[in-house]
């Protein structure tokens, strides 16, 4: 049995960046850049109206401190799309819209709030610095400047910037194929009915909506019983993609074939069983350059065990730079009691109050317990030689949400 951190490491040293693929920049939401970003243009890449008003010249009301206001004659109307072709002359003022190219020699927009419009002059009541509801070029980007780093988790805003760059397509790791074997015959589908003994499988939705939150592509196998021949088969076939997890049959009991099955398909162990709770025996291993990962049972184990082993692998793989969750510190609203051993992962509500994080665990612990997990955003983190946290206390947490 190792440690957390070492099983952490031994998996991340073992992880392979996939190659790159161009995606159109409508299809990569959340997905992760595998190239860096300069722009080769300044936005806005001219000086432009900030607001509605009146384009002028600062020295037209330099001096106006000392008069009621100033007149200027209004010579055109420059909506946004349009250019003025010619120098702003002394005692001009251009109608102009926001986004619409400053003229030449204007170097103060006054906002149409602050005027009053007689005819074809327009009355400007107070003075204004040069530059004032300018936007200068290059003010958001300027050309030859890294914009988007190597690694950067695109969202919407980064997809806005693509397009305003001129970035029909840009390129990113690929998404990691990930088959989820559920195994056991006390398994039956969602649609069936249950009978005595059986329990509907939750695991392979769950880490199937897990593995898609990760942005990688979950491929969901049908449940297999505690049959040797028949595991040995779909693990053959999960074999096939970039990922394989197999959940349930890990452990040592009569009928938990996986491990047997995996030393029959030549997958090389590297570790089995981590000193955690909950999740004790999990399996990693690799088969050519596919991870290969046997999880427990329950479906707290499940969960838990994906979060600390199998996000992190697969966000590597797709170049992500930050692979782990968040790590706070929050004060325990309660006592929480804890069996000495092994490092725990205690379900846990954290919230933000007066200034600090503050964190309870949700309810009853039990590795079987998924309402547990429903009702967490956060892992609480006991380390294996306390057996009790009192009230008040500050405990590290790891954010789920």
């Amino acid at each position: 049995m190792i440690k957390f951190k070492e099983a952490q490491k031994i998996i991340l040293k073992n992880v392979r960046q996939l190659s790159l693929e161009k995606i159109n920049i409508s299809f990569v939401l959340g997905r992760i850049l595998g190239e860096n970003i300069y722009s080769n243009i300044n936005i806005p890449p001219f000086s432009k109206s900030a607001m509605d008003g009146f384009a002028i010249r600062y020295k037209d009301i330099v001096d106006l401190n000392g008069k009621n206001c100033v007149s200027l004659k209004i010579i055109a109307d420059l909506p946004a799309g349009k250019t003025f072709k010619r120098e702003l002359k002394i005692g001009e003022a251009v109608r102009i819209m926001t986004g619409a190219p400053v003229p030449s020699g204007a170097d103060i927009v006054v906002p149409i709030e602050d005027v009053q419009v007689d005819g074809f002059y327009v009355r400007i009541l107070k003075t204004y610095k040069q530059g004032t509801n300018i936007a200068p070029i290059g003010e958001d980007v300027q050309k030859g400047e890294l914009v988007m780093e190597k690694g950067s988790l695109l969202g919407p805003a980064h997809i806005g910037m693509f397009a305003a760059l001129g970035k029909k397509e840009v390129k990113l790791y690929k998404k990691p194929y990930v088959a989820i074997l559920p195994t056991g015959s006390e398994l039956v589908d969602i649609s069936k009915s249950l009978t005595k003994g059986k329990i509907r499988d939750s695991n392979s939705y769950s880490l199937n909506a897990q593995v898609t939150e990760a942005g990688a592509a979950p491929v969901k196998f049908p449940i297999c019983r505690d049959v040797e021949e028949k595991l040995t088969r779909e693990v053959q076939k999960g074999l096939k993609y970039d990922v394989l997890i197999v959940s349930g049959g890990i452990s040592v009991g009569d009928y938990d074939f996986v491990k047997r099955v995996f030393e029959k398909l030549k997958i090389k162990e590297i570790f089995w069983k981590v000193a955690i709770k909950p999740g004790m025996p999990v399996f990693f291993g690799k088969f050519k350059d596919k991870l290969v990962f046997g999880l427990p049972g329950n479906p707290v184990s499940v969960m838990v065990t994906y979060e600390l082993f199998i996000r992190p692998a697969l966000l590597l793989m797709m170049g992500r730079k930050d692979c782990f969750r968040e790590e706070v510190s929050a004060v325990a609203k309660c006592e929480i009691k804890h069996k000495r051993g092994r490092l725990d992962f205690i379900r846990g509500n954290l919230n933000w109050q007066d200034g600090e994080y503050f964190v309870s665990p949700t309810g009853f612990q039990g590795s079987g317990v998924l309402k547990s997990m429903v009702q967490a955003n956060s892992l609480i983190v006991i380390p294996e030689n306390l057996d009790l946290i009192p009230a008040g206390t500050k405990v590290k947490v790891l954010k789920l949400k």
